[in-house]
């Protein structure tokens, strides 16, 4: 498959999905409250984290060998087998020992969220190489669609199906059994396809040292970059949630909800680039550049519709008590489009093998937000998180463009401004892939 028809591909299906995406988070804090919805969707949040440290940075890692190395998919499978099994009791006992006052769900399902979270990334990442992306992103859909029927259904009928049954203790167990569940279904789905489309043979299968050590190599820089990416999208909460009231901390935590929707585009986007970006031609920077025009004229316009229309549609949509969404959104948009930027640019540096570019880059984002939250959230709030996020990461990019100039002969400026050219030249990829 071509870059530009993975791109659409991926772009228009992720599309679907990021409305379902929207609309099941409206429900879910319609069904629980503004102060429940917080906990709720915090807890998600250390989940995630838990999924980024046990992943180790290898998805990017079994992208980058497995394209550069073909023959060594084999080699790479028999090594996460071990692994995924070390990693499920390494979340057990997490869950069991350290970490479980901060949820009320049963640890079955929530071991299995964690995990196969975890594992879908393993999988995409196989899924990507093979530039599989439109068997990818209709799993993706089907996920999404099926999390949404039982999201509405406990919205007009209740939890009782689950509790009466004794699988469910409440609504949060409930809806985490069907978050969790779901994604269960997928990585399933994924595994059995993969397997039949790719005929791999198991009984050839074997360990190579030399195939674990580069794929471990590259990984832990991935790791620690995607850690610390985390942290640049999620450390702003400790300090709403330590200094604000429980009101503004869920409002706030809708506020990175949001936030994190506008970025599955970019996120998708990323995840094309980079496999494409491991053997590059000579044009390639140029379909970076006109990426990057695209998603600023895009960030743009809904910045833009946002100032107009958000304050009324989020209370519509969200109820009263989240009158605090629309000054937050206000401040974090433009550190959103600038962390976007990141993600591209960032995903080219990962082909190129300058993951160290990626680190100092979140590492220098990640100190100023930490230094601005402390020395500021805690005298004028929130608002203040937001506007640090934005500054960090326009600070952060700056920092990329810095590093891009390195290997680029094209002037930064032919990422910004979208051209009549550009215009054509989209009107051409849309009519050729409907």
């Amino acid at each position: 498959m071509k870059l530009k028809q993975a791109l659409l591909h991926n772009t228009g299906w992720k599309m679907i999905a990021m409305l379902f995406t929207f609309l099941n988070n409206i429900v879910i804090v319609r069904i629980l409250g503004v102060v429940i919805s917080g906990d709720f969707f915090y807890a998600l949040i250390i989940f995630a984290f838990v999924s980024t440290l046990l992943r180790l940075g290898l998805e990017k890692g079994i992208i980058y060998i497995t394209s550069k190395f073909p023959k060594k998919t084999k080699a790479v499978i028999a090594f996460l087998f071990p692994l995924i099994i070390f990693q499920t009791l390494i979340t057990f006992i997490l869950l069991k020992f350290f970490i479980k006052e901060t949820f009320s769900f049963n640890i079955f399902w929530a071991v299995n969220y964690i995990m196969c979270n975890v594992i879908f990334y393993y999988i995409a990442a196989f899924y990507q190489v093979r530039k599989r992306f439109i068997s990818l992103n209709i799993s993706n859909l089907l996920l999404i669609i099926s999390q949404t029927i039982f999201i509405w259904f406990f919205y007009f009928k209740g939890f009782t199906v689950f509790k009466f049954s004794g699988v469910a203790n409440n609504i949060i167990d409930s809806l985490m059994i069907v978050l969790s569940g779901s994604i269960l279904l997928q990585v399933l789905g994924l595994i059995i396809y993969f397997n039949f489309s790719e005929k791999i043979d198991f009984k050839n299968i074997h360990l190579n040292s030399q195939t674990n050590k580069d794929l471990i190599n590259f990984s832990l820089l991935n790791f620690t970059g995607g850690v610390l990416f985390f942290l640049v999208l999620r450390t702003d909460l400790y300090f709403v949630e330590k200094y604000c009231n429980n009101i503004i901390f869920s409002n706030y935590i809708q506020v990175v909800k949001l936030g994190q929707i506008l970025l599955i585009l970019p996120g998708q986007i990323s995840g094309v680039i980079f496999p494409y970006s491991v053997n590059t031609t000579a044009d390639f920077e140029e379909k970076i550049n006109f990426i990057g025009r695209f998603l600023t004229s895009l960030y743009l316009s809904i910045y833009l519709f946002f100032l107009f229309f958000g304050k009324y549609l989020l209370v519509l949509m969200f109820g009263k008590e989240f009158m605090f969404i629309y000054p937050g959104m206000a401040t974090t948009i433009p550190g959103v489009y600038f962390l976007a930027m990141n993600l591209i640019i960032g995903a080219y540096f990962e082909g190129k093998n300058l993951q160290k570019n990626i680190l100092v880059v979140n590492v220098v984002t990640l100190i100023i937000i930490m230094l601005g939250d402390c020395l500021f959230v805690p005298h004028f709030g929130y608002i203040s998180a937001g506007i640090i996020f934005s500054f960090a990461n326009f600070i952060g990019l700056f920092v990329t463009f810095y590093y891009l100039k390195k290997i680029t002969v094209t002037p930064i400026k032919n990422i910004f401004i979208l051209n009549k050219k550009d215009l054509k030249h989209l009107k051409i990829i849309f009519k050729s892939n409907i």
